[in-house]
C-alpha cells in the first residue's frame, strides 16, 4: 500500500496538494467513491512519508473547518496539533477522502455543531458518530453490489441456458441426449456462467467438426 502510494503521488508535497482542503467538495461529491475509492489512509501515508505527514494533512482540514464556522473562539496551534495527533492515532484506518467526507458532512450539520467556540471534543465525538454511519453505509453499498452481481449472474446464466437449448435444437438432440454427448466427449460442465459458456463453445466447435467430417465422408461415398 505504501509503495503504491509513493508511486502514485510521488512526493509528500504533491500528496498534500492533491488532497488539499479546498478539494473537499470535489472528492466527496460521489459518496460511494469517497468511501470505496483508492485514496490512501492516514496510516498508509504515515508509512510512506513519515509520522509527521498525517498531521501536516489534518491540520489544514481543521483550520478550514474553523474558518468555515466563523466562531470567534478557534483552536490555537497547540490545540490543532494535539487534535491532529488524536485523529491520527484513533482514526488512522480512514482514507483521506473519508475524512474529507466527514468534514463536509460536519459543515452541513450532520454530525454535531459548535456553540460559540470550536471544541476538539465535539469534533472527536462527531468522528465517532461518523465512523458508525460509515460502517452502516459501507455495509449497504456492499449488499447493493452483491445484489447487482447476483442479477448479472442470473442474466448470464439465463442467456447461456437459451444458447444451450438452441444448440440442442441445431444438433437435432434433446437436452438429455446433448448432455450425454458432452459428457462422452469429456467436456467439463459447471453451473458457473463462464464455464458453461466455454462448454457450449467447445460443444459447438465439436459439432461443426463432426458435420464437416460427415459431409466429407458423404462426398467420398457419392
Amino acid at each position: 500500500m505504501a509503495t503504491r502510494c509513493l508511486e502514485r503521488y510521488g512526493t509528500a508535497t504533491n500528496l498534500l496538494a492533491t488532497f488539499n482542503a479546498d478539494r473537499q467538495q470535489e472528492y466527496t461529491r460521489d459518496i460511494v467513491r469517497a468511501l470505496r475509492g483508492n485514496a490512501p489512509s492516514l496510516g498508509t501515508i504515515a508509512i510512506a512519508y513519515g509520522r509527521d505527514i498525517p498531521k501536516a494533512w489534518i491540520v489544514p482540514q481543521l483550520v478550514d473547518l474553523c474558518n468555515y464556522t466563523g466562531c470567534p473562539g478557534k483552536l490555537n496551534r497547540f490545540q490543532l496539533n494535539s487534535l491532529a495527533g488524536v485523529i491520527q492515532h484513533n482514526w488512522g484506518h480512514l482514507k483521506l477522502t473519508e475524512l474529507m467526507l466527514f468534514f463536509q458532512m460536519f459543515k452541513s450539520g450532520k454530525f454535531g455543531r459548535f456553540y460559540g467556540t470550536v471544541d476538539g471534543l465535539i469534533i472527536t465525538e462527531a468522528l465517532q458518530e461518523f465512523s458508525r454511519w460509515r460502517l452502516r453505509r459501507i455495509t449497504e453499498i456492499e449488499r447493493e453490489e452483491q445484489r447487482r452481481q447476483r442479477q448479472e449472474d442470473d442474466r448470464a446464466r439465463a442467456s447461456i441456458v437459451r444458447a444451450y437449448a438452441d444448440l440442442c435444437r441445431r444438433a437435432g438432440m434433446s437436452q438429455m441426449q446433448f448432455a450425454r454427448f458432452i459428457q462422452d466427449l469429456g467436456i467439463p460442465a459447471d453451473e458457473n456462467a463462464v464455464t458453461l459458456a466455454r462448454t457450449l463453445h467447445l460443444a459447438e466447435a465439436t459439432i461443426q467438426a463432426l458435420t464437416i467430417c460427415a459431409d466429407a465422408l458423404n462426398s467420398l461415398s457419392s
